[in-house]
């Protein structure tokens, strides 16, 4: 387990990626100002040349403070360093916004804006691109997928995960809108705009490298709403327990009574299954 005390203080405050490039990384947190975003990191450094970088999901009744860092107990299971980022979309709203997605502002794309951090602090580590994973569950499913197309070289895990933000729950969507969009959604959005809600349109333009989609097959809405309309896109069949279609592979399970997280017994499963997708990937 990790050891608590490195969610304590930080070891770094950038006010610029200039600034982070220049610095000796540390365990523990650290924060960026990049494009207006505030980008609140935790890291975990490791010898092997490999960062996986852990996104979180919405906030729950019990996740209201900030920065949010899902999965920090779990950096020692992952075999290479750790590199945690809180969705910055929430200091648009901290006291009421649910969820974000890390898209940002509508004036600024900050998941690309924190591609920029995850390759500075990759550098720091000698990490090079094609061994950088993004990783999590849900909206951070979302973001992963969406960090790795910034990332072209590296590859993605999501885990029940949205591809599609304007096919979620109409309350959460439409609050996140509100802050982010000034209430714009559907007709309103510019194309540039629906591309940064939408991994289906975005991987038409910009696919990621390698993309591993874990779904739970009891998380119905999920299933039938985001992993088979992402398999119908890409020539998947969204039935089968394992499936390989180019750069996109598939690991379904059954666990529990529907959405939420991976259980913490399916991670070796899952690093396995990335483990033989990027072996299978061309170059």
């Amino acid at each position: 387990m990790l050891d608590e005390r490195l969610l304590g203080s930080k070891w770094g405050t950038f006010s610029s990626l200039t600034e982070l490039e220049k610095c000796s990384p540390e365990n523990g947190r650290f924060s960026v100002m990049l494009d207006g975003g505030q980008f609140e990191c935790l890291l975990l450094k490791k010898a092997a040349p490999e960062m996986f970088v852990l996104l979180s999901g919405a906030r729950g009744e019990n996740k209201w403070q900030l920065p949010q860092f899902d999965r920090w107990a779990l950096g020692r299971e992952f075999p290479g360093s750790v590199l945690w980022i809180s969705d910055p979309t929430f200091y648009l709203a901290p006291e009421t916004l649910k969820i974000g997605w890390y898209v940002g502002p509508a004036s600024c794309d900050w998941t690309q804006s924190m591609s920029r951090v995850v390759l500075a602090t990759a550098q720091l580590l000698q990490v090079p691109i094609g061994n950088i994973t993004t990783w999590g569950s849900s909206s951070g499913g979302f973001a992963s997928l969406m960090l790795s197309s910034h990332l072209r070289e590296s590859t993605a895990i999501a885990i029940n995960p949205q591809v599609d933000i304007l096919k979620y729950h109409a309350r959460l969507v439409d609050g996140f809108l509100s802050v982010a969009f000034g209430g714009r959604g559907g007709a309103g959005l510019q194309e540039s705009e629906r591309r940064r809600l939408s991994v289906l349109d975005t991987y038409r333009v910009r696919p990621a490298r390698g993309v591993l989609i874990v779904q739970n097959v009891k998380d119905e809405f999920h299933y039938e709403k985001h992993f088979k309309p992402f398999c119908a896109a890409h020539q998947m069949k969204p039935d089968v327990a394992r499936w390989k279609s180019g750069e996109f592979h598939t690991l379904l399970y059954d666990f529990g009574s529907g959405h939420g997280s991976e259980p913490r017994t399916l991670i070796p499963e899952i690093l396995s299954s990335h483990a033989a997708m990027k072996q299978a990937l061309p170059g």
